[in-house]
C-alpha cells in the first residue's frame, strides 16, 4: 500500500511541475486535491478512521511541501 501511495505522490509532483508557471491554478485546485486526497484515502486504506485521517493528511503535507518548493523555486530562481 505505501507504494502505490508514494505513486500517487509521485504523479502529483509532477503534475505540480507543469502547473509551476501558473501557481493560481494551484491554489484554486487547492480544496478539489484535499477531497481527492481523502476520497482515495478512503478506498485504499481499512474501513478504520483513523487510517484514512493518517494517509490523507501525509499526502496533504506532501502535496503542500512540494507546493512551497515549487513558489521557492520559482520566486528565486534555481533553488
Amino acid at each position: 500500500m505505501s507504494h502505490l501511495i508514494c505513486q500517487i505522490i509521485f504523479i502529483f509532483c509532477i503534475l505540480l511541475d507543469l502547473f509551476k508557471t501558473n501557481l493560481l491554478v494551484i491554489k484554486k485546485l487547492r480544496k478539489l486535491i484535499y477531497l481527492i486526497f481523502f476520497l482515495f484515502s478512503t478506498f485504499v486504506t481499512p474501513p478504520e478512521v483513523t487510517y484514512q485521517l493518517i494517509i490523507g493528511i501525509y499526502m496533504i503535507a506532501i502535496y503542500e511541501l512540494v507546493t512551497i518548493y515549487l513558489i521557492l523555486k520559482t520566486e528565486f530562481g534555481k533553488f
